[in-house]
Formats: C-alpha cells, sequence, structure tokens
C-alpha cells in the first residue's frame, strides 16, 4: 500500500481542510461573492470556520462546498505555498 503526504492547511481555529480539494480561494465583499455564500447557504453546502469572526477568505471546494474562513487571503495563499506537493 503507497501512502502519500496530504497537506492539511489551518482554515481557522483549528479548523483543517485538504490543500488538494481546495479549487479557488476568493476575498469577500463583491456582490457575486455574496451571492455564493447565500446559495450555498441554501442548499446546506457552507462549512463556517469564522466562530463569529469577521469572514477574511472564502474557500471553495471541489466538492462545491464553500468554506468560510476567518484568516485573510494572503495567510492561506502562503500556508498552501509552503507545500511542494501541491
Amino acid at each position: 500500500m503507497i501512502y502519500q503526504e496530504i497537506l492539511m492547511i489551518d482554515v481557522g481555529f483549528k479548523n483543517f481542510i485538504r490543500g488538494n480539494r481546495i479549487t479557488f480561494i476568493l476575498k469577500p465583499g463583491s456582490t457575486k461573492v455574496k451571492w455564493l455564500i447565500k446559495e450555498a447557504l441554501a442548499s446546506r453546502r457552507i462549512i463556517n470556520c469564522t466562530q463569529g469572526k469577521k469572514v477574511g477568505s472564502i474557500l471553495i471546494l471541489n466538492t462545491s462546498h464553500l468554506v468560510l474562513s476567518p484568516l485573510k487571503y494572503s495567510s492561506i495563499i502562503k500556508r498552501i505555498k509552503s507545500d511542494p506537493n501541491i
């Protein structure tokens, strides 16, 4: 059996997501992003990791789920770039 190392990214408050599942990272604030969040709430495809804090970035997974993170866009990018396997 072959084991492969998978990067687990902390998206805030000890919530981890597999790095290979992330397809897009968005900055909050635009009307289209707010519409995406509204649609994901309606279809129950949203994962809120903010614990009541302000949303810093939105991650779209390959399963079409949205993850709301309190971390800024740039800090998540730095965490992803720290692993050469992605």
